[in-house]
C-alpha cells in the first residue's frame, strides 16, 4: 500500500479543469496506473484520494495498492517526493492504538423515490452526521474519542456531456480515534469510508496522537 502526495499547480489549465470536474480528476488519477475509467477499476486497484487545501495551495493525497507511475503525471501535477510504502505502518495497526484523524466524507441516507430506486440524500443535521460517523466507525474497527466538523465541501462531477452534472456534498471531520479491531480498521483504511470515493471522499488521513489532543 502506498501514499502519494501530489502538489497541484493552479496556474495550469489542466489542473483547474480537474478541480472543476471530479470526473476529470478521477480519469487522470486512473491514468497514473495505466487504467481507463470504469466502475470497478478504482476499487480493484485500491485507490482512494483526497484534495487537501493548504496555505501553499492544494495537495492531492493518493492511497493505492500499487505505486503510481510518475511518468504518467499530467501537466501541473508535481510529486516532489516518492510515494511512501505504508506496509510497515499498516502491519502495526493494533487494537488500543490512538490516532488523530482528518476525514472528508459524504454522510448520506437512502430514501425511497416514487417510481424509482432509492436515492442518497445528504444529511444536513450535524447530530445525524455524528451518528452516521459513529455507525461507520463501529463497522470500520475504531471508536471516535472526540470529533469536530471543520466545514463542508461541494464537489461537481460531469458524468457524460449529454447528462447533467451531479453535485456531491461532504463534511470534513477532524478528531481522535482509537482502534478497536485491527482487521476491520485496516480494511476501512485501505478502502475508504462512506460513498463517492471516486470523487475524493472517504480517505482517512492519520497522524500520531499526542497527549492533550
Amino acid at each position: 500500500m502506498y501514499l502519494s502526495s501530489i502538489h497541484l499547480r493552479l496556474d495550469m489549465p489542466s489542473v483547474r479543469q480537474c478541480l472543476a470536474d471530479a470526473q476529470d480528476m478521477h480519469r487522470n488519477i486512473m491514468n497514473l496506473f495505466g487504467q481507463e475509467f470504469e466502475s470497478q477499476a478504482r476499487k480493484r486497484l485500491g485507490i482512494v484520494y483526497r484534495m487537501y487545501k493548504t496555505p501553499g495551495g492544494i495537495r492531492l493525497y493518493l492511497l493505492s495498492a500499487d505505486r503510481p507511475d510518475e511518468s504518467r503525471l499530467p501537466p501541473g501535477f508535481d510529486m516532489p517526493e516518492p510515494s511512501k510504502d505504508l506496509a510497515g505502518v499498516v502491519k502495526n495497526f493494533a487494537a488500543g492504538q490512538s490516532y488523530r484523524f482528518d476525514l472528508l466524507a459524504s454522510p448520506v441516507k437512502k430514501v425511497a423515490a416514487e417510481g424509482k430506486n432509492s436515492k442518497r440524500v445528504f444529511l444536513t443535521d450535524p447530530k445525524q452526521r455524528l451518528d452516521w460517523l459513529n455507525r461507520k466507525a463501529a463497522v470500520a474497527g475504531f471508536r471516535v474519542d472526540w470529533v469536530r466538523e471543520q466545514g463542508t465541501e461541494t464537489v461537481r462531477a460531469a458524468l457524460k456531456k449529454k447528462d447533467a452534472a451531479i453535485t456531491c456534498m461532504g463534511v470534513q471531520f477532524v478528531g481522535l480515534l482509537t482502534v478497536t479491531d485491527e482487521k476491520a480498521f485496516t480494511k476501512a483504511y485501505s478502502e475508504g469510508i462512506g460513498v463517492q470515493k471516486a470523487y475524493g471522499f472517504g480517505l482517512l488521513l492519520l497522524a500520531p496522537a499526542h497527549d492533550g489532543a
